[in-house]
This record gives structure tokens, sequence and C-alpha cells, in this order.
């Protein structure tokens, strides 16, 4: 029987792992899939973080580096409004240029994302699924504050065509001045 801090990964017989294991490995993978986006981070994240897993800075060729902190949720269900006012308060609370964001295993409910969308505060909403290997950032929201602090950064969608299958796929991208950053 399985108590309720563990969980078994799949239905073959893997150890069990504690939900701090998981939530540590989510956002050390988070660590790798940002660094191919000009990110510098560093985990911090732990049973008593404050509501920060990561820190570091934003290296965007051209402009000085972005103070950022980032909240990885590794959840079951749709990203609620709570949890981004908990980032809101966790940007609030630190210098005024540090860049907010949040990491999410599930995409946003649909107030969470008029709630990003229209935040005054600098703040980036990530989907990332990391089933989906190739690309595993699944959407990027970001905020009115962002858009008015660093005006230059922004998304773009990249469509990708196999031409033998007619599949498309769409990845997405962070760009500044119109060229993406990807390293």
């Amino acid at each position: 029987m399985l108590s309720t801090t563990r969980l078994r990964l799949s239905t073959l017989a893997q150890p069990l792992v504690s939900y701090t294991e998981l939530g540590t490995q989510y956002e050390l993978r988070t660590i790798e899939v940002l660094k191919k986006y000009a990110f510098e981070l560093r985990h911090t994240g732990g049973r008593s973080d404050g509501g920060i897993d990561l820190v570091g800075n934003w290296l965007i060729p051209g402009i000085p580096k972005i103070p950022i902190i980032v909240q990885c949720k590794n959840i079951t269900s749709k990203l609620g409004p709570v949890m981004v006012r908990e980032v809101e308060g966790v940007i609030a609370g630190r210098q005024g240029g540090t860049l907010g964001i949040l990491v999410c295993s599930q995409s946003a409910s649909d107030a969470s994302r008029q709630r990003i969308e229209l935040s005054n505060w600098p703040f980036i909403y990530c989907h990332i699924l990391f089933e989906a290997a190739e690309h595993p950032i699944q959407t990027i929201i970001i905020s009115e504050g962002l858009r008015l602090k660093y005006p230059g950064i922004s998304i773009a969608c990249k469509m990708n065509i196999d031409h033998s299958s007619g599949e498309q796929t769409e990845r997405f991208l962070f760009a500044f001045n119109g060229k993406p950053l990807v390293q």
C-alpha cells in the first residue's frame, strides 16, 4: 500500500519517489529547458523555499542582465488564479526589476491566462511538458507589466511542417526585438 506522501512513477517495479523528489526533478529539468533561451539559473527550491525554486538572470544580448525568480508547479490539474497571485506576491517582495516566471506541468485556466496577461508585474508563464522531449514548451504567456518594462521581449511561434507526412507542429520561442533567443 502506498503512503500519502509517496508516489509510484509507473506500474512497473520502480522505487517509490516522494513528492519533494518529483518536484526537484521537475525544477532541475526546467533549468535545462530554459537554458536554451539564455536563462542562467540555479536551483534554490526545497520545502521552505518561499515560493522561489530557481533564481538567476536572463542574459539577452545587448541589454543589461534581467534578474529572475522561477516558481515551478508540477501539478495534475489546470493552473488556477491562486497560483498566479502567489507568484505576483513573490515578485512584489523582490527588487523592482525582477522578472517572475511560473513554470507549470499543466495548461492555465482561462481565468489564469487573463490574470497573467493583465498583470502589472513583469511575469512569464510557461507550460512545459517534458513528455514532448523535442519541444517541451507548449505555451508562453507574457504579462502587460513585462511588455512595458522590457518592450523588446516577445513570443515567437515557429511552424514546422514534416513534408513527408504533412504533420504540422508549433514551437514557441522567446524573442527580443523580433529575433528568437535560442542557443
